[in-house]
This record gives structure tokens, C-alpha cells and sequence, in this order.
């Protein structure tokens, strides 16, 4: 099997295993930062910006980790690269998704229709 399609393999499956996860996890960030009075200003209409901010976080550590065990879990390429922009973006909608449900928003599982 070639490296290129086994880095963007273990990318993807370890983001796309994990995304409902770590979505709920950034939703949660956001909802305790703005539950802390001096830190609600950050966030307080900013949440979509925070959850793609954070996503992007949470790939890029996921990304340096596999890349610290020996020998490396992935390969630095060009196709894993996409991969982990894609998961990235994939979580960030998620996230968005979810904390949308929860705020009770409209058109949203949860909030009225608009």
C-alpha cells in the first residue's frame, strides 16, 4: 500500500472516528467560556469563529502526535495534508451543527423553523 493513501487512511479514520467526540468537546469549551463572566466577551457571538478556531487545534495536535511516535504514524504529504484540512473542516460543521442544536437556533434539530 502506498505511504500517501496510509497517512490519509489513518488520518481520516482517526478524525472521523473521533469528530463526534471532539465536537462535543469544543461545543462544551465554548459553553464553559462563556459561562466565566470575564471571558464571555471573547465568544459571545463569535461561537462559529471559536468552534473553527478550536477544531483547527484539535487537528493539528492530532496531526503533530501521530507524527511524534517512532517510526512516525504518518507521512507529511500532500494528500494527508487535504486530508487533515478536510477532517478539519468536517469537525468545524460538526461543532457549528451542535452548538446550534443546543443554542435552540432556527432551522436547527432543536429550534423553530425559520
Amino acid at each position: 500500500m502506498p505511504e500517501d493513501f496510509t497517512s490519509a487512511v489513518i488520518i481520516g479514520l482517526a478524525t472521523g472516528v473521533g469528530a463526534p467526540i471532539w465536537s462535543s468537546a469544543i461545543v462544551g469549551i465554548i459553553n464553559t467560556i462563556k459561562a466565566v463572566p470575564q471571558f464571555a466577551g471573547l465568544v459571545d457571538g463569535r461561537e462559529k469563529l471559536t468552534a473553527f478556531v478550536l477544531s483547527a487545534i484539535a487537528v493539528a495536535l492530532s496531526f503533530v502526535a501521530a507524527l511524534q511516535v517512532v517510526p512516525p504514524a504518518i507521512v507529511v504529504t500532500i494528500p494527508a495534508v487535504i486530508v487533515a484540512i478536510m477532517s478539519w473542516f468536517t469537525l468545524a460543521r460538526l461543532a457549528m451543527a451542535l452548538h446550534d442544536d443546543f443554542a435552540a437556533k432556527p432551522n436547527s434539530l432543536t429550534g423553530p423553523e425559520a
